[in-house]
């Protein structure tokens, strides 16, 4: 988990460079910190997308941002896909069209080979934001372990969980694993009989597995 690596990351390469406005916005953010540009703006009357009310901490704006989740979710996806390339080239594909490998989800990124024991890799890629624009939605896992108000949830879409115990043994707990767990089916189904699915999930405040 790197919440804080892009403090120390060295400018003196482009792409580590950030603009003082958005490090600004990014340290205040880590810190939980009222965002400048938001108290400038006086009283939160500011509608976000869906018909939020944009907030001085910019949650509202972190979970609902002018350009959707779409824009951000493709933006993180070229760069990483950047990096991939750096390693295997042009065998990264990044939503490629073909994929019979897993005909019921199409991959984010896949990379022939490139997985464990040379099978092909397929990467679902998730950026979520740990704080919702709702403050009673908000998870208490996250203030104790690392991405804990996203991976358990993202988890199970990627990769589906099994049933265990029953209905009657209450709702699970993370505490000692007790408790009934609905069985859900993963989005990548197909992909995990025959491929390395791996999840990628970043987070707004930096937090990535």
């Amino acid at each position: 988990y790197q919440a804080g690596a892009f403090l120390n990351a060295v400018p003196s390469r482009r792409d580590f460079r950030i603009p003082t406005w958005a490090l600004r916005i990014a340290v205040q953010r880590r810190l939980g910190l009222p965002l400048d540009e938001a108290l400038a703006r006086g009283a939160p009357t500011c509608s976000a997308r869906g018909g939020k009310v944009q907030d001085p901490l910019g949650d509202a704006a972190s979970n609902i941002g002018r350009l959707g989740h779409c824009g951000r979710h493709n933006s993180l996806l070229a760069a990483l896909a950047k990096v991939m390339r750096s390693v295997w080239g042009m065998l990264v594909e990044v939503e490629p069209r073909d994929h019979g490998y897993s005909n019921d989800y199409r991959p984010d990124v896949s990379v022939a080979g490139a997985g464990r024991s040379r099978s092909r890799l397929v990467g679902d890629v998730k950026f979520k934001d740990p704080l919702s624009s709702n403050p009673e939605d908000v998870g208490q896992r996250g203030a104790f372990v690392g991405l804990g108000n996203t991976e358990p949830g993202t988890s199970a879409d990627v990769f589906g969980l099994e049933q265990r115990g029953a209905v009657g043994d209450g709702d699970f707990r993370p505490s000692d694993g007790g408790g009934y767990v609905a069985y859900k089916k993963a989005d990548n189904a197909h992909a995990l009989s025959d491929t390395d699915v791996q999840m990628y999930l970043f987070e707004t405040f930096g937090e990535w597995c």
